[in-house]
């Protein structure tokens, strides 16, 4: 597993281009992040993409890849704009877990003010 496959993904969303994203993923992909239910399945992982996500545009710029074998972590930021019209500057960090080359599991965290 390289870490190009990690940044290919977020060259893949960044162009918002949610038919090509399907190369990234297994098809039983599992992807969790902060406020929703896990996404299970790659339909529910494109359908974040297409319905949920808040994001209208953006950049990712990563810092830092890691990958070993099996799992993998990337962390950097997110500039861009949510759907409201608000901005996005936002430090985020991912960890993998890939099965055939894909991505089998994916849990991100963001840095951002909660509680």
């Amino acid at each position: 597993m390289s870490a190009m496959l990690i940044t290919e993904m977020f060259r893949t969303i960044d162009s918002n281009d949610w038919e090509s994203l399907k190369k990234f993923y297994s098809e039983g992909a599992i992807y969790e992040r902060p406020g929703y239910n896990p996404f299970v399945g790659l339909d529910q992982v494109l359908y974040f993409y297409r319905e949920k996500r808040l994001v209208a545009w953006g950049t990712h710029w990563i810092d830092h890849i890691i990958v070993d074998k099996r799992i993998g972590a990337c962390w950097g930021r997110l500039i861009g704009q949510h759907k409201d019209g608000s901005s996005i500057a936002v430090e985020f960090a991912d960890i993998y877990h890939f099965d055939d080359g894909k991505i089998a599991k994916r849990k991100s965290f963001f840095f951002s003010p909660l509680i």
